[in-house]
């Protein structure tokens, strides 16, 4: 059995042990195909994950407390519904059986 470069050490063992418990050759390379693929996406999330713009939390913060006051006219929270019927926390009507 031919092992690529892309192994570890123990990613070898595993295969060796499965291929000598009776896995054919086909199965074992199928695994260590999938293995590398799988591999392979996660280094791609994480390369996308690293290329994300990072910020500070206090400038996060500030920029969150902006939004908010540039917004709080739109909240209905704060300022409240137009009606009664546009409010859509209010109590539902009951049916009271007789």
């Amino acid at each position: 059995m031919v092992v690529g470069k892309t192994g570890t050490a123990n990613e070898v063992a595993i295969f060796v042990h499965l291929a000598e418990g009776g896995l054919s050759d086909t199965a074992v390379m199928d695994m260590m195909i999938s293995n590398l693929q799988q591999q392979r996406q996660v280094t791609e999330q994480l390369r996308r994950e690293a290329a994300i713009k990072r910020i500070s939390v206090s400038q996060a913060v500030l920029d969150i407390m902006k939004y908010i006051h540039e917004h709080e006219q739109e909240d209905c929270l704060l300022v409240g519904f137009s009606s009664q019927k546009a409010n859509p926390f209010r109590e539902k009507s009951s049916c009271t059986l007789l």
